[in-house]
């Protein structure tokens, strides 16, 4: 789906395939499943969102410093005020990808 045609979709719900996903740095953000309890990523649990990674099959359009993507994300980067036991090679120990559903 091109981004023109995404974008003049109405919010009747006739649009069947994924939302719009809204993204900014520093945003807060909260699990919505326990993912993984033992590393305490649990339901409820909040972060804060510091980058996005684009999927690479994505059309964007910038406008004024602002991105709009035809696909959702790649992953989210997400971090945490504590460090949760489980890292990711070049990422801080609290900060974890986040995956959309497929």
């Amino acid at each position: 789906m091109s981004i023109g045609s995404m974008l003049s979709q109405g919010d009747d719900g006739g649009f069947k395939g994924p939302g719009i996903f809204f993204y900014t740095k520093g945003m807060p953000v909260m699990l919505l499943d326990n993912l993984l309890t033992p590393f305490k990523l649990v339901n409820e649990r909040i972060g804060t969102a510091v980058d996005v990674v684009i999927d690479p099959n994505s059309e964007v359009l910038e406008l004024n410093d602002q991105y709009i993507c035809s696909c959702p994300p790649a992953c989210v980067i997400v971090q945490y005020s504590e460090p949760t036991g489980l890292t990711f090679p070049g990422l801080p120990p609290n900060q974890h990808p986040f995956f959309p559903y497929v």
